[in-house]
């Protein structure tokens, strides 16, 4: 796959906008808990310079490493700008970990609720993928997420209305990848839709749908990792690479619902691998979580995400305390992938001090089946700071 240099062609397009658009009385320069914001004009230009910053202390103990360290986990600067309330435009940069491109695209809202977007994005598929890391109570994401599509170089057409979402785009390979993610996916269309069956002002039930599929060139291959507890540390489950892979078709099927200061969803994710002159390959996987905002904040939903986008914190008073559990498994059992199958536990404690900033506690408990080799479990605590601006 050709990379192209994005970040040069978002700069000079963010250097004209700046140019072409003239000095107003509303000129107005910020910084607080969101970062740096200019706005020049009457909602003519908007930068806003933010990111996040995830400081990780942990222990983790698979049976083979054994340690207890700390590092960043996230470290990305975060460029948006908005021209007009029509065009924005975002550049987001990952410097610890894997290295590189996350977000890094534009995007048209010709009219209201309809979207055009262009660049390195997330693939819309699942909910997990969709939802930021800001938000989520965990530390890591579910072991499902090794076989769903994450970031992905595309174009994509979006619509939203009060109670649904439909999303549809093509892609390629992802400009970068994060830890635990195929560096080839193919190329080929993914789509997701979300409706809300009960959408009521305290309580909201959420069902959604994916579908992707995408062709494999002839030089390609395609290998899954796993992991828990910690994506610092090397991957728990590591599948063999496949190769004579002519396409590959994915479903996602998730379900959501929040209710006051509670929250569960959960997704199962299937997958069909289609080969040439090898036997075909399958492997599956889901998650299913709840979570509690003990100080009785609610949960919010994002109607152009279609997706829980974590608990109301604007007006916070004081310390908000949240507790969650989760259940996650992946089923990479056919011997063409290694035959191996894990399942994880994770408990969460999340203090949020502020709407920006958090401490999360998570505790892990995996377990890892091979049928080459020998099985083995995994036990990780984890103490994040997080900062949002």
């Amino acid at each position: 796959m050709r990379k192209f240099n994005m970040g040069a062609a978002m700069g000079a397009v963010v250097a004209v906008a700046s140019f072409a658009t003239p000095a107003y009385a509303e000129d107005e320069v910020t910084v607080g808990d969101r970062g740096l914001e200019i706005e020049i004009g009457d909602e003519a230009l908007d930068i806003r310079l933010g990111g996040k910053i995830q400081f990780d202390g942990y222990t983790y103990d698979d049976g083979i490493i054994d340690t207890t360290s700390a590092d960043f986990r996230r470290a990305r600067p975060d460029l948006r700008i908005r021209v007009a309330n029509v065009l924005s435009m975002r550049a987001e940069w990952e410097f610890a970990g894997s290295k590189g491109w996350r977000n890094l695209y534009a995007q048209l809202e010709p009219i209201e609720d309809l979207t055009i977007r262009g660049g390195n994005f997330t693939v819309p598929f699942g909910m997990e993928d969709v939802q930021a890391s800001a938000r989520i109570p965990f530390a890591e994401r579910s072991l499902v997420s090794a076989i769903t599509p994450g970031f992905g170089l595309g174009g994509q057409v979006g619509y939203s209305g009060r109670r649904f979402t439909v999303k549809a785009g093509y892609f390629d390979d992802a400009l970068d990848t994060e830890r635990g993610r195929s560096p080839e996916r193919g190329e080929g269309f993914s789509a997701r839709a979300t409706f809300l069956p009960i959408d009521h002002r305290r309580t909201k039930l959420h069902i959604g749908l994916g579908f992707e599929t995408r062709d494999f060139d002839a030089t390609e291959t395609l290998r899954y990792s796993a992991t828990a507890g910690t994506a610092i540390e090397p991957d728990f489950l590591t599948t063999t690479r496949l190769r004579d892979i002519n396409s590959l078709q994915s479903i996602n099927g998730e379900l959501a619902f929040i209710s006051h200061n509670l929250a569960f969803q959960g997704q199962y994710v299937h997958q069909e691998i289609n080969r040439d002159l090898l036997p075909d390959v399958s492997v599956s996987g889901g998650y299913a979580q709840g979570s509690w905002m003990i100080t009785g904040e609610r949960y919010r939903y994002s109607r152009g995400g279609g997706t829980v986008s974590g608990p109301r914190l604007r007006n916070m008073d004081g310390i908000a305390l949240e507790l969650a559990g989760r259940f996650s498994w992946l089923d990479a059992g056919d011997v063409a992938l290694g035959g191996q199958t894990a399942e994880a536990i994770d408990i969460s404690g999340v203090v949020h001090l502020t709407p920006y900033a958090r401490v999360m506690l998570t505790g892990t408990k995996a377990w890892w089946n091979d049928e080459l080799n020998v099985d083995r479990d995994l036990t990780s605590g984890l103490v994040r700071l997080q900062l949002n601006f």
